[in-house]
């Protein structure tokens, strides 16, 4: 348990859903309540204390013939303007969370030391 993102005694889940069409908000709440308790992460709907979905839109890669020399592109032109980047959509790639968090991680520790 993490304190801070849950009451003692408590947990919390992220739950990521990908589609194509439509999907609501409200839909996905749904799904992820009947998925968690079909994975026996919860035991009952009535534990859960709230809910909330978020939208992002496009927040998948697309890996086509483009993919490749845009990314590379991006990449340099970030990197001449002296900006870092990270994760998902820092390094335009899939990743799982636990990737993006090493890799931020990482990326702070390349950042110069401030003298403040």
């Amino acid at each position: 348990m993490y304190p801070p993102l849950a009451p003692p005694g408590h947990c919390s889940f992220y739950v990521e859903y990908s589609h194509h069409g439509e999907l609501s908000k409200e839909q996905c709440e749904r799904y992820a309540l009947e998925d968690l308790l079909q994975a026996r992460m919860i035991h009952r709907s009535e534990d859960v204390l709230f809910a909330k979905a978020s939208e992002i839109p496009h927040a998948y890669v697309l890996y086509d013939e483009a993919y490749g020399p845009a990314k590379a592109e991006i990449l340099k032109f970030l990197e001449l303007a002296g900006i870092q980047t990270a994760g998902r959509y820092g390094q335009w790639e899939y990743s799982s969370m636990e990737d993006a968090i090493l890799a931020g991680r990482e990326c702070a520790r390349r950042l110069p030391q401030s003298r403040g």
